[in-house]
């Protein structure tokens, strides 16, 4: 997924009792500045694609989709050989970007 487009959905991530995730991890990360978690998150996502992709070595088990692409039950179902109903693998919890 796009980074900037993953790090506005986590900003703007509301959980059912109504704390933001953003100010938990300002909290976490001790600190009142929305860009220095912004940036904490861009490189927690970047050392996970990384730690991930190593551990795959980027092999034949290693499947990487972009789930930002409106075709990718299409796509996926191709993969496995088989038609899904995207009408039972839609996107649930999508978050608004502003």
């Amino acid at each position: 997924r796009n980074t900037e487009n993953w790090v506005e959905s986590r900003l703007n991530h509301i959980n059912p009792n109504g704390i933001s995730l953003a100010s938990r991890f300002l909290s976490i990360y001790n600190t009142t500045n929305i860009d220095v978690l912004r940036d904490a998150w861009r490189l927690e996502k970047e050392q996970f694609e990384k730690d991930i992709k190593s551990y795959f070595n980027s092999g034949p088990y290693f499947l990487e989709l972009n789930i930002e692409n409106p075709n990718a039950t299409e796509m996926i179902g191709n993969l496995l050989g088989m038609k899904l109903n995207a009408e039972y693998w839609q996107h649930h919890n999508k978050t608004k970007l502003a």
